[in-house]
């Protein structure tokens, strides 16, 4: 029969509009009766990259590709032979076709872009012009480049030797300085761990495009609870192990360490932090552990330390008095190239100086926080503003002011570390004990996170950002979760970083007022606490003075008492010896009177 047409309808706008999109739904049915014994999953499949360096070929056997002037003239009179330029003809002919298409063709256009905004339309007009929130009404200080900012978890690093009985902990991540695809992740067992030399020592480099499996293994003698790359020569590697000593690693020479330090000369607890500093050949390292001391180093020579100081307090008035044990550190050679900021487990911050005048290298001390500092940072626009990690808080300190002058509301969790963006100076991240990573944005929010993303049932345990788009964290199960920040959180749209000059601009205004603030706040309780000591000097003078006066009528009574005393004693003394004379005068008569007696007898017996 022929083709007819039985229906024609005629696109119709007002039916588009009343249109209503579905939710996307699958349903899955299977009518053939299941056979399988089990189900099973396809295998995963290892890959890897492998390539080669090809620097020179392709010449004739009378050409030395090593000498300049021969590659020359063979390369002249190929391009005198009449096959090389026919074949650099057609070469041109076929890039020219496709040059001409790709400018006839917009590759990027965007389709239906009209309808959306013809949506958004009826959107609004339904709403009503009238119907505006009152926070629309508020002039917002940084404009969000999306809706709905969001940290995006590309991929989780798993650690291959781990299982559910025997899991190691993600303590450290330190990103190649050179390549922001590799990442190098120190793996130490936890604390609570019964047996932990039954536990895997290795640590890994890992390939953000090859997540299946780590491009490298170091294989140090003791497990690492941090690593750092040479900022200059990323082959080489520092780590500080749980032990106490110190490892270098070059991955040009194999997994195993290059040269470590002697256990004598090490520490005698664990290494929480480890960091290069500025020297002539890049070789010097410092270290520092819970055992109070803090050590620099040559790793040409990790036999025996360069300096050695004690993390020790010895002036009262600095607020502290002792030995403190280390908990973070961070060099910011931008700031000084022989200051460093240390976290210590009395949950004080200290400002050290290495090559201080005074026998006290402590210069400063910041006090706040109620337990140990497990990270602590220098903003990277505004060096003299830095942030500490610790207890259920994050604050922001001025090196001015021994107290804060910006922290976070307390949290429900305890945290456990943070660190700056390197890409907006007003953003932060802090990972918590409940397996949360938190985004804040001090300048849009201060109150709360603007973005919270729960990676992990376990801690988190370290956390590191690269260029300030992507972040990595680790936690306690052995696991480096991999996220993208969105444009606005990072600042960065299709590789390019924007400016944050007025960025900037605003978080030093709100540094500077908060500042201003506490040092108004700082000078009342100094101004407070003088008066107070004036009043207890003046009590404590007036008892003085009452306690003399006191004293001296104590002293008159007592003196009176003394010479009624005395008086007392000579009047009884006087009239013991009247009664005394008198006693004596009695007996002397008596005994006259005996006397004349026996001579009256003695008479009348004569008579």
């Amino acid at each position: 029969s022929p083709v007819a047409v039985l229906c024609d309808v005629k696109p119709s706008t007002q039916l588009r509009k009343q249109f209503v999109h579905r939710t996307p739904a699958q349903r899955a049915t299977q009518a053939a009766p299941k056979i399988a014994f089990k189900e099973v999953n396809t295998a995963v499949k290892d890959f890897k990259h492998t390539g080669m360096c090809h620097l020179e070929g392709g010449w004739p056997l009378d050409v030395d590709p090593s000498k300049i002037d021969q590659k020359q003239r063979y390369q002249r009179r190929v391009e005198k032979e009449e096959r090389y330029l026919n074949t650099l003809g057609e070469m041109v002919d076929s890039n020219h076709h496709y040059l001409k298409q790709n400018s006839s063709l917009d590759i990027y256009e965007e389709y239906f872009q009209e309808e959306e905004v013809e949506e958004n339309e009826d959107e609004e007009e339904e709403k009503g012009a009238g119907a505006k929130s009152s926070s629309d009404s508020l002039s917002k200080p940084v404009k969000l480049a999306t809706d709905t900012p969001a940290a995006t978890l590309l991929t989780v690093f798993k650690d291959p030797k781990s299982d559910p009985n025997s899991q190691r902990c993600a303590n450290y991540i330190s990103w190649n300085p050179s390549d922001e695809t590799k990442l190098a992740a120190a793996y130490c067992p936890p604390l609570s761990s019964e047996n932990p030399s039954a536990l895997s020592m290795s640590s890994y480099v890992w390939d953000v495009n090859n997540p299946n499996k780590p491009c490298f293994e170091f294989s140090p003698t003791a497990p690492l609870t941090c690593i750092e790359y040479n900022p200059k020569d990323t082959s080489v590697l520092i780590g500080g192990a749980t032990n106490g000593t110190l490892f270098v690693f070059d991955i040009r020479r194999g997994s195993r360490s290059v040269d470590y330090s002697h256990m004598e000369n090490s520490h005698s607890d664990p290494v929480y932090a480890v960091s290069w500093i500025q020297s002539k050949l890049n070789n010097e390292v410092v270290s520092i552990s819970i055992d109070g001391k803090m050590v620099f180093w040559d790793v040409r020579n990790l036999g025996e330390p360069m300096e050695s100081f004690n993390l020790e307090i010895t002036q009262q008035n600095k607020g502290y008095f002792g030995l403190m044990g280390g908990m973070s550190l961070n060099y910011d050679t931008s700031y000084s190239s022989s200051k460093f900021l240390i976290g210590t487990e009395q949950g004080i911050a200290c400002s050290f100086n290495r090559k201080g005048k005074k026998k006290d290298k402590i210069e400063r001390a910041y006090f706040g926080h109620h337990g140990p500092i497990y990270a602590l940072q220098r903003n990277l626009f505004f060096n003299k503003y830095f942030m500490t990690v610790g207890d259920w808080t994050a604050r922001i300190y001025n090196e001015e002011l021994k107290t804060p002058i910006f922290e976070t509301s307390y949290d429900s969790s305890f945290l456990t570390s943070g660190c700056w963006s390197p890409s907006r100076p007003g953003v932060f991240y802090t990972t918590k004990m409940d397996g949360t990573l938190d985004v804040w944005d001090i300048i849009y929010n201060h109150e709360r996170p603007l973005v919270s993303v729960k990676l992990s049932d376990s801690a988190l345990t370290s956390i590191n950002v690269s260029s300030g788009r992507y972040v990595a964290v680790g936690d306690q199960a052995g696991s480096v979760h991999f996220l993208e920040l969105s444009p606005d959180l990072s600042n960065i749209v299709d590789g390019e970083k924007f400016s944050v000059d007025s960025e900037k601009k605003e978080l030093v205004e709100m540094f500077e007022r908060e500042l201003n603030r506490e040092k108004t706040l700082e000078a009342n309780r100094i101004r407070a606490e003088k008066d107070q000591k004036r009043a207890e000097k003046k009590a404590q003078d007036d008892d003085e003075k009452k306690n003399e006066r006191d004293a001296e009528a104590e002293k008159k009574r007592q003196e009176r008492e003394a010479k009624l005393t005395e008086l007392e004693n000579s009047y009884l003394n006087s009239l013991k010896q009247v009664d005394e004379t008198t006693n004596n005068e009695v007996v002397a008569d008596e005994e006259e009177e005996d006397v004349d007696a026996e001579e009256n007898e003695e008479d009348e017996d004569a008579n």
